[in-house]
C-alpha cells in the first residue's frame, strides 16, 4: 500500500498541485485504486459500504515522493448518479480513466467516454485495473480494447499503466507518472476566486462548512465572499487547501472554507433544503447571477435519431435538462442560425432558475423525459441581451465568441460588433484581468477608448479601426448637415449628436445596435483633438464655421428693415399681413434676426430694429439727465405716439435701464445697475 507512506514521503511539500478526477465503470476499482495511492476509503456513505459503488462524490489527498500532492475525485460510475459525476468534473486538471483488465470496457465505460468527449476532457491516463487476475495475453488485449473505446468516443489515445491494487504492482509507476502529470499542469489563469460547491455541512466547532474545486482567484481567512446565486455575503472563517490547515484557498486546489455570516442561519446552509452543492463561493464582484446562457454545443453522436431533431439533433425550443457546475435546473432550448466556424451548435438557454455562471464552464444537456444525454459544451456568453437574441447580428457575435484563440476571437467580434466591445463585462465574462483583455483587442488591431466620465459612463471600449472611421466620418457629416440646415446657429450640441449619431448608426446597421456614450464621447473627443471639430462648450462644429444668416433671411431682412423705420413700427401681425407670411414662419424669422443683432424685441408683437433702439436709449439718457421725467416728456423728447412709447419704456425698465416710481415719474438706474442694464439691453441687440 502506498498511500500513508507517499502522504509521509511528502509531507510538506506544497507544489505542483493537481485535481485529478477518476472515471470508469462501476466496480473496476477506483475507490480501491484511489485508496492506494492515498490511504483513503472514498465509499463513506453507509449506502455505498452496503452496495459496494460509489453513489456520492468520494475525495483523497496523497504527497507523492517527488513533492507533487494530489487531490482525487472519485466520481461514481453508475448512469443512475450522473448528476453527481458531472458536480465532479465541474473543476478538475486531469481525468484518469479506470478499466479492470479481466473485463475490458464495459457499458459505462464507454458511456463516461462520451460524457468526457462531449465535455472536451479526454482522460490523460488509462489505468488498467486487476492486472494481478489475467495473464499477459489478457492484458493486452485489455489495453488495446481501451484504446478502441476510446478511439470510437473521439478522443485521442492516452498512455496506459497496469496497476493491482492487491500485490502493488505499477503503484510506483503510475505515482511516479502522476508526479509528472502535476508538473505540467497549466496555472489557472481566473483573476477572481470561485469555488464550486459541491458539499455543504455543518461541524461542530466550524459551523457552516462548504467545499469544493477552486476553479480561479484566490480567497484568504478572513476575507469577504459571497455565495453565488443565493446572494448571502459570508466570511471566510477557516480555510483548509487539499486536506490541510492554509492561509488561503487558491486555484488548483481543493479546499474547504468555514463560513461566518449573519444571514446563514436564514439561508439555511447544511440542512435539507438549505443552501449546498450548485452554489459558488465567489469574489462579491462575480455575484451576477443568470438566467440566461448562450452556449456552444456538442451534440451527442445518437441524437441525430430522435424524433424532432434539428441541427446536431438538437430541437428547436426543446425542453432540456442541464447540468452545470454541480447544479441541476431546467431550461429551454434555442438554437442560432448562425453556426460557429470551429464547429457545434451555437445555442441560447433560458433556465428556469438564476445560476453563477462564467464564459468557459463545461455543461451538459439531457433530455428530461429518457435520461439521455443530448449534447456537451461550454458556456460563450453568461449575460446575453433578453432583446434581439435570435437576430443574424447576434448570431455572429456568439459565433465570434466560439473562437478558440483569444487573439482570433477578438478580432472576429470586432468585426460583427459595429457597437464596439465593452471591455470591462468581457473581462467580469472570462475572469479576466482588463488589462490582458485590452492588449488582446489591441493586438487585433482595434481601436481602444477609455472609460466615459458622467454617470452615466460606461467602461472602456473597443472597436474595430474600419467601424471607427465611419463613426467618425458620420458624426463630422452630421455637424456638416447641421450648419447647411442652421446656419446661423454656432453648431450642434453634443447630445443632439449624439442622438443622432446613434440613430443613424442603428439604421446603417439595420437597427441591430446601440451607440454608446462612451463610443460616441470619444469619436467627438477624438474628432476635436485631430481639428476635424471645433469645441465650444457643449456645442461642436466644423473648423472655420462662421454663423450667417440663410438667404432667405437675408432677403427678409431687405423687405423688412424699411418697415421697421416707420414711427412707430408695426406690430407683428401687421408685418406678417404685410409680408404675406404666415404668423408663425414671422415669429422664427424674427428669432433668426435677433441672434445677428437686426432687431431687438421688446413686447410681445412688437420688434424694433437695433439702431433705432440705440437712438431713442440715447433721447432717454439726454431727458433723465434733468431728473425724473413722464410719459409726455419722453414721447416729445423721442417723437413717438403714447402707445409705442409705453411698451419702450416698459423694456427699459425690464431690462433695468430705468426705474418706474411712485408717481409713474421714471430715472436712470443708478451706477453699476444702469450699465449692467444697457449692457444686458445691448446684448440682446445683439443677439
Amino acid at each position: 500500500r502506498r498511500g500513508p507512506a507517499a502522504r509521509q514521503a511528502g509531507a510538506g511539500k506544497g507544489q505542483p498541485r493537481m485535481i485529478v478526477a477518476t472515471a470508469g465503470h462501476v466496480d473496476h476499482g477506483k475507490t480501491a485504486l484511489v485508496a492506494a495511492l492515498t490511504g483513503t476509503d472514498t465509499d463513506r456513505l453507509p449506502e455505498e459500504k452496503a452496495r459496494g459503488l460509489s453513489i456520492d462524490l468520494g475525495f483523497a489527498y496523497a504527497d507523492l515522493p517527488g513533492g507533487a500532492r494530489i487531490g482525487f475525485v472519485d466520481v461514481p460510475g453508475h448512469e443512475r448518479f450522473l448528476g453527481n459525476l458531472i458536480a465532479g468534473l465541474a473543476v478538475i486538471d486531469a481525468v484518469v480513466l479506470v478499466v479492470a483488465a479481466d473485463a475490458g470496457p464495459e457499458a459505462q465505460t464507454h458511456a463516461q467516454l462520451g460524457l468526457l468527449a462531449l465535455l472536451d476532457l479526454p482522460p490523460a491516463l488509462v489505468v488498467l485495473t486487476k492486472v494481478d487476475r489475467v495473464d499477459a495475453r489478457r492484458r493486452t488485449a485489455a489495453a488495446a480494447e481501451a484504446g478502441v473505446a476510446m478511439a470510437a468516443a473521439g478522443l485521442p489515445p492516452a498512455e496506459t499503466l497496469p496497476f493491482s491494487a492487491v500485490t502493488g504492482e505499477g503503484c510506483d509507476m503510475l505515482v511516479a507518472r502522476l508526479g509528472a502529470m502535476a508538473t505540467q499542469v497549466a496555472p489557472r489563469t481566473g483573476r477572481l476566486f470561485r469555488l464550486c460547491v459541491d458539499r455543504a455541512f455543518l461541524r461542530a466547532g466550524a459551523g457552516a462548512v462548504v467545499t469544493g474545486g477552486v476553479a480561479a482567484g484566490r480567497l484568504a481567512a478572513g476575507a469577504p465572499a459571497i455565495l453565488s446565486p443565493a446572494g448571502v455575503t459570508v466570511r471566510a472563517r477557516e480555510v483548509r487547501a487539499m486536506d490541510r490547515p492554509a492561509a488561503a484557498a487558491a486555484a488548483g486546489r481543493r479546499c474547504a472554507v468555514a463560513l461566518a455570516g449573519r444571514d446563514l442561519d436564514r439561508a439555511g446552509l447544511g440542512r435539507a433544503g438549505g443552501i449546498g452543492r450548485g452554489q459558488w463561493l465567489l469574489d462579491p464582484d462575480l455575484h451576477r447571477p443568470t438566467d440566461r446562457l448562450d452556449v456552444l454545443l456538442r451534440p451527442a453522436p445518437d441524437a441525430e435519431g430522435r424524433a424532432g431533431a434539428g441541427p446536431g439533433g438538437l430541437r428547436r425550443r426543446a425542453g432540456v435538462t442541464v447540468h452545470l457546475g454541480a447544479t441541476r435546473l431546467q431550461a429551454r432550448l434555442a438554437l442560432h442560425d448562425l453556426p460557429p466556424a470551429t464547429g457545434g451548435v451555437a445555442a441560447h438557454l433560458r433556465l428556469d432558475r438564476p445560476v453563477a455562471a462564467l464564459a468557459g464552464d463545461r455543461l451538459l444537456l439531457r433530455d428530461p423525459a429518457d435520461g439521455a444525454v443530448l449534447a456537451g459544451g461550454r458556456v460563450l456568453d453568461p449575460w446575453p441581451p433578453q432583446r434581439g437574441m435570435m437576430r443574424a447580428s447576434r448570431a455572429a457575435a456568439v459565433a465570434a465568441l466560439a473562437e478558440p484563440s483569444p487573439v482570433a476571437r477578438a478580432a472576429a467580434l470586432l468585426r460583427c460588433c459595429p457597437d464596439g466591445i465593452d471591455l470591462p463585462r468581457l473581462a467580469l465574462a472570462e475572469n479576466a484581468a482588463a488589462q490582458e483583455i485590452a492588449a488582446r483587442f489591441a493586438v487585433a488591431g482595434a481601436v481602444l477608448l477609455p472609460p466615459a466620465s458622467g454617470a452615466d459612463a460606461g467602461g472602456a471600449i473597443a472597436i474595430a479601426a474600419d467601424h471607427w472611421a465611419d463613426l467618425c466620418a458620420l458624426l463630422v457629416g452630421i455637424v456638416a448637415a447641421a450648419h447647411a440646415a442652421n446656419p446661423e446657429q454656432q453648431g450642434l450640441g453634443r447630445a443632439a449628436l449624439l442622438r443622432e449619431g446613434a440613430r443613424r448608426w442603428a439604421a446603417r446597421h439595420r437597427g441591430a445596435v446601440r451607440l454608446p456614450l462612451a463610443l460616441c464621447d470619444g469619436a467627438a473627443g477624438a474628432l476635436s483633438a485631430a481639428g476635424r471639430l471645433v469645441a465650444a462648450g457643449e456645442t461642436l462644429a466644423l473648423p472655420g464655421h462662421v454663423p450667417h444668416l440663410r438667404p432667405e433671411d437675408a432677403a427678409l431682412w431687405e423687405r423688412l428693415a424699411p418697415m421697421l423705420r416707420e414711427v412707430p413700427p408695426p406690430t407683428l401681425p401687421v408685418l406678417a399681413r404685410r409680408l404675406g407670411l404666415a404668423a408663425g414662419t414671422l415669429e422664427r424669422a424674427v428669432g433668426r434676426l435677433a441672434t445677428f443683432g437686426h432687431v431687438v424685441r421688446i413686447a410681445r408683437n412688437r420688434v424694433v430694429a437695433a439702431a433705432d433702439l440705440d437712438r431713442w436709449q440715447a433721447a432717454l439718457a439726454e431727458l433723465a439727465q434733468r431728473g425724473p421725467f413722464g410719459m409726455r416728456a419722453f414721447c416729445d423728447a423721442a417723437g413717438l405716439g403714447r402707445n409705442f412709447a409705453v411698451a419702450l419704456l416698459e423694456h427699459f425698465d425690464r431690462a433695468g435701464i430705468t426705474v418706474r416710481g411712485d408717481d409713474d415719474s421714471r430715472s436712470l438706474a443708478k451706477g453699476d445697475q444702469a450699465l449692467a442694464g444697457a449692457a444686458d439691453c445691448q446684448a440682446g441687440a445683439d443677439g
